[in-house]
């Protein structure tokens, strides 16, 4: 469905200017994926339908000009580090593989490439986190695959 009728109150109608759908997830979908598919379900306000009564909408994300590049990630960046503490990480994260639109492929480096690591509520010790893969450059990307943990030490 290219467009649906939304009903509800007028003041909550009014402010919706597009239907959100749940996120799906691109660790399954590679360059070889080709045209991959999901049914997702909306994301309405409370109080809101949709007038069809449709339950699941179907995306498709066609992944004919994507490729994928393995990538060593040496750069680790912690979030919410309690204060007066610090942060070390043993290794770096091997063979992540990123798959994006081929031109991007083409040109990225590892250096355009970190991992972010979540410390929310860890005091000191020894931690093994998956980080997430992100880029400050390239926000048409992604991780295909699993990236495993890496060890960090809080002191």
């Amino acid at each position: 469905n290219k467009t649906v009728t939304v009903v509800g109150t007028p003041d909550i109608v009014s402010e919706m200017d597009a239907l959100y759908l749940q996120p799906i997830s691109f660790n399954d979908i590679g360059a070889t994926s080709r045209n991959v598919t999901f049914e997702v379900l909306s994301v309405l306000p409370d109080g809101v339908r949709i007038a069809e009564n449709i339950e699941k909408f179907t995306v498709t994300v066609n992944t004919a000009r994507y490729n994928e590049k393995s990538f060593t990630v040496s750069n680790v960046k912690a979030t919410n580090l309690q204060s007066g503490l610090s942060v070390t990480t043993a290794g770096k994260i091997v063979n992540v593989k990123i798959c994006g639109p081929s031109r991007v492929i083409s040109s990225i480096k590892s250096t355009d490439l970190y991992a972010e690591i979540d410390l929310t509520g860890k005091s000191e010790g020894q931690y093994s986190l998956t980080p997430v893969i992100k880029s400050q450059k390239y926000n048409n990307i992604w991780v295909h695959g699993n990236v495993g943990e890496i060890t960090v030490t809080v002191k």
